[in-house]
């Protein structure tokens, strides 16, 4: 993958590890975005501190996709 340009919108999807959480009607989650694997990728810039935008509007919006298990419940 070649490094992002400065300003320009770039689209992003990717998979987490598996994990197992119950979330109850009401919770809510937080999401914290953050980059860089210094053993695996090049880091972009070199130097500096990286600026990560997320956009939230309805022309580009965000979105995360969750599965949902229907199974047994508690």
């Amino acid at each position: 993958m070649l490094p992002f340009e400065p300003g320009q919108l770039t689209e992003l999807s990717f998979h987490l590890l598996p994990t197992s959480v119950l979330f109850k009607q009401g919770h809510q989650i937080r999401v914290a975005i953050a980059g860089h694997d210094k053993d695996l990728f090049a880091r972009y810039p070199a130097q500096g501190t990286p600026e990560i935008s997320v956009q939230r509007n309805t022309v580009n919006a965000s979105y995360i996709d969750l599965p949902v298990s229907k199974g047994k419940r508690s």
